[in-house]
């Protein structure tokens, strides 16, 4: 697994003022990580029905593709 970088910025601060003002509530996400990934959990679910049928993506077949996206 990869460390992830972020910049800081309104939503980073954001972010990070949740995961303290959080931190003492019970069932509440524990951190920035799981306040991350709760949300990336969130939004594949909103692809995955948009763009896909509610069905799970296809496994990648390798390496993305890195530059410009295909538009």
């Amino acid at each position: 697994m990869q460390t992830l970088v972020l910049p800081v910025t309104a939503t980073v601060d954001d972010l990070l003022n949740a995961a303290e003002a959080l931190s003492a509530t019970p069932g509440a996400p524990r951190g920035p990580s799981d306040l991350i990934n709760a949300a990336v959990e969130e939004y594949l679910e909103s692809l995955r029905l948009r763009f896909n049928d509610g069905k799970p993506f296809p496994k990648r077949t390798g390496l993305l593709a890195r530059g410009p996206r295909i538009r």
